[in-house]
Order: C-alpha cells, then structure tokens, then sequence
C-alpha cells in the first residue's frame, strides 16, 4: 500500500487543459519513449522522471499521465505509468507529427526497490507492452 501513499504525495503530472464542449473526443494511450529516470535514489527526496511522448496529427493533444499500481506478488512495488491523448474526432486535423517531453515529480517514501512500467505500444495482438525500470531506493 505504500505506493498508493506515493501517488497521492509525491507525483505531480503535467496536463493540458480538457475542452469538455465538444462531444467529438475520446482518449488514446500514447506510446513512451527516451525515458530518463535518476540513479542512487534516497527516500524522501524530490526526482523528476521524463519521457518524450509524439502525437501523430493535430487532432491528438496531450492529457494525462495515468498511474495504476499492480501486485505481481514480489517483494517490489509495481507502477504503471501510462501518457494519454485527447483526440478530437470527426475534425480536419492537421498532418502535423509532434514530439514533446513530459515529466513527473517522483518522492519515494520507503527504502526498498520500486519498479517503473511504461506503456511503449501493443503488440500485433493488442497486448500492452512496457518498459521496464528498477529504481532501488536507500
């Protein structure tokens, strides 16, 4: 449960604003990409963790990083991190591809080792795929 006291204190994401009159739009998950996260991490200190994210056309801007915790039954605590995209339907859209940075700010409350999971894409079957980073905590 410890990682849910994390979400809730220590990671603040960057999101755009929601036009919430237009019934044209729904929400996409947004593959990872260049993730950075610090080494020789200590608990109770601020660490910024980035990743670039690309939108395909201008109908999709960025919203929002989803956090969702997961038990994999290991001693570890599990974080999937997952960018999402608002995306306007039914719009002429420019064709303009778009890549950007977002980070998060991460506190770890506890010693231990924390696992990063970020969304990257799906498989030709629809799988979720992640990559992966062990944070070890001191």
């Amino acid at each position: 449960m410890r990682i849910v006291v994390i979400l809730f204190l220590s990671i603040l994401f960057i999101s755009c604003e929601l036009d919430l009159d237009n019934d044209n739009i729904h929400f996409e998950k947004i593959p990872a990409f260049n993730i950075q996260t610090p080494e020789n991490l200590v608990v109770n200190f601020d660490y910024d963790i980035s990743f670039d994210y690309a939108l395909p056309n201008g109908c999709y801007q960025f919203y929002e990083i989803g956090f969702d915790q997961t038990n994999n039954n290991t001693s570890a605590d599990v974080l999937l991190i997952t960018p999402y995209a608002q995306v306007q339907s039914n719009a002429n859209c420019t064709d303009i591809y778009m890549e950007d940075t977002c980070s998060f700010s991460f506190r770890p409350v506890e010693p231990g080792t924390y696992i990063l999971k970020f969304w990257v894409g799906q498989t030709n079957l629809g799988i979720d795929q992640y990559e992966e980073y062990e944070l070890i905590i001191e």
